[in-house]
């Protein structure tokens, strides 16, 4: 993927070789946290990445809604604004900019938490929409906890 001006992404998905896979053993407590309840739009253009996230999140309780770009995403949020209360968003995608489609978000539910997610750091581009509101960052690739860990943040920012 590509941005006049803002430089190229590339993306490399390379097999894991079985071998180096660990088991990591959770305590009951551990595997609670990871429970969750409402819900989730993810707004992502790449398709593995969104329906994995998509999958964890449900498996943990969620609803969730999915777009694969903005325009949609905003779309949905619209049909959807007072059911959803996380928003995951990628900044870059075709189409409209994820700094757009927050605006347009915050213009709909203001209350909304949103979780930035970028494969590039954190630029000027999130430091703009991050300074608009309660919104926080997300460095793609992650992993599951780090996934939990800024919903539990979103939502703990949004009672406070």
């Amino acid at each position: 993927y590509s941005e006049l001006g803002e430089g190229a992404t590339f993306n490399l998905y390379f097999p894991i070789k079985e071998s180096f896979i660990t088991e990591q053993k959770k305590s009951p407590q551990d595997h609670a946290s990871f429970k969750g309840k409402g819900t989730i739009l993810i707004i992502e253009d790449e398709f593995v990445l969104r329906k994995s996230v998509e999958n964890i999140l449900k498996t943990a309780g969620y609803t969730v809604l999915s777009a694969e770009e903005g325009k949609s995403g905003i779309e949905c949020f619209k049909k959807n604004s007072k059911s959803i209360d996380i928003v995951l968003l990628d900044m870059v995608m075709p189409g409209e900019s994820g700094n757009y489609v927050y605006k347009k978000i915050m213009d709909i539910k203001p209350s909304t938490g949103v979780i930035l997610m970028s494969g590039f750091r954190k630029d000027k581009r999130v430091d703009e929409v991050m300074k608009m509101g309660k919104v926080l960052f997300l460095q793609k690739p992650f992993n599951q906890e780090e996934l939990f860990s800024i919903i539990r943040k979103v939502t703990a920012k949004k009672t406070s």
